[in-house]
């Protein structure tokens, strides 16, 4: 890979950004020249997120400078990041469902006629333009409601959008992480043509493979801290593996091993899927770890879902040490001892209103109360077992 000029688009100098009680980012640099892929990866906690906000215009930074095309800039809010000609993609999609795919590209800057009514017609034409020049598509209808597109397509409009209010830099926060091996490779290769037309493209990923396929060079964020800038023809996924950890790993993806427990956890017995002819049995033993696999569509969030009792089935059974437990009802499935991590955390599994322990105790009310009334004291170290023992990184488990 090889960037088509050397000049820097953008550089963050000496970030610092501190919330109550955690030191979120420490001192970092970040550079990204025109023509260039820069993959930004480390650990959940490592910073990642923090930085795409300050350089999106969500937080503002404590220390540091921002540089775009060699200006100092302040990016005060999200229209300045965008008037910077800063684009984010970001992993939960910002689209608003119900609107046209026109619509969402100049959702705000929609062209008008000399009356001031939107040019719809304009917009699907330019739309329409877009994709064919840009994406190099034809597939997409620019009249057709987004909400009847696939994530795969609703992400080609996010970076429509972003080529139509010409973006300089576009940011995209693991972008393959609900799409099929096709549609990857689909992305991935648009990405190459983005760059190779000047672009400068921040690239977030968990996916070693994914990076090294597509990007030129790597910045690996450790603990808040700037760990090193790589040249991924000159590094290799072991080497930013150890970066990202701080250590020496010398069995990436460990041993399994089968357990000799014989212990009853979790068995699923012909459980039937409403449109589906055949059962689903496995089971999961005391001490092991089952996964389940499949490409998208194939029922692996349906069957979770299921067993967790969120969806009704047509037949079929689950028991718990044993004992089964009523179909289609979550309540039930906790107090039997189930638990279930939704696919978006963010829409299914959290309420974002409320403090971090009214969220970590939300299913146990029948532990923290007594007589309708939440035990406040109980209630708080059930919070804070909860984030001594799964390392929750927050300054206190009343902040939300």
């Amino acid at each position: 890979m090889q960037n088509s000029t050397e000049t820097l688009t953008l550089r963050m100098r000496g970030i610092g950004k501190t919330f109550p009680g955690v030191k979120a980012l420490d001192d970092v640099d970040f550079e990204l020249r025109a023509g260039e892929v820069m993959a930004l990866v480390g650990e959940n906690g490592a910073g990642k997120s923090t930085l795409l906000k300050i350089l999106a215009g969500v937080y503002q930074p404590d220390e540091g400078e921002i540089f775009v095309a060699g200006e100092v800039v302040e990016i005060s809010d999200p229209q300045d990041s965008q008037r910077r000609n800063i684009a984010m993609i970001y992993q939960e999609l910002n689209l608003a469902a119900h609107l046209s795919v026109a619509e969402n590209v100049f959702v705000g800057r929609e062209p008008r006629t000399r009356l001031g009514l939107v040019d719809f017609r304009k917009m699907n034409r330019e739309t329409r333009k877009l994709f064919e020049e840009s994406l190099h598509t034809a597939d997409i209808d620019p009249r057709i409601e987004v909400r009847r597109l696939s994530i795969a397509q609703k992400q080609l409009v996010e970076i429509a959008r972003a080529l139509s209010l010409e973006a300089d830099v576009i940011v995209m926060d693991e972008p393959t992480s609900s799409l099929s091996e096709s549609e990857v490779q689909v992305l991935l290769d648009l990405v190459r043509r983005l760059r190779d037309g000047g672009l400068a493209v921040i690239y977030v990923s968990h996916r070693l493979e994914e990076v090294f396929k597509i990007s030129d060079r790597v910045t690996v964020l450790r603990d808040g801290q700037l760990v090193g800038v790589q040249s991924t023809e000159e590094t290799n996924p072991d080497e930013i593996v150890r970066m990202m950890v701080g250590r020496e790993l010398e069995d990436l993806y460990g041993e399994a091993e089968e357990t000799q427990s014989s212990e009853a956890g979790l068995e699923v017995r012909d459980l039937m899927l409403p449109g589906t002819s055949q059962g689903i049995s496995f089971r999961a033993r005391a001490g092991e770890i089952v996964g389940l696999s499949g490409l998208m569509g194939a029922g692996r969030t349906e069957l979770a879902r299921a067993v967790f009792g969120a969806d009704p089935v047509d037949g079929g059974t689950v028991l718990v040490e044993g004992a089964e437990v009523p179909p289609g009802s979550p309540g039930r499935s906790i107090a039997a001892g189930i638990g279930y991590v939704p696919e978006d955390r963010k829409l299914q599994g959290l309420f974002l209103g409320m403090s971090v322990r009214e969220n970590v105790t939300a299913a146990s009310s029948r532990h923290v109360g007594r007589g309708g009334f939440i035990r406040f004291r109980e209630d708080r170290r059930l919070a804070e077992e909860s984030r001594e023992q799964l390392e929750i990184r927050t300054s206190s488990v009343e902040q939300s």
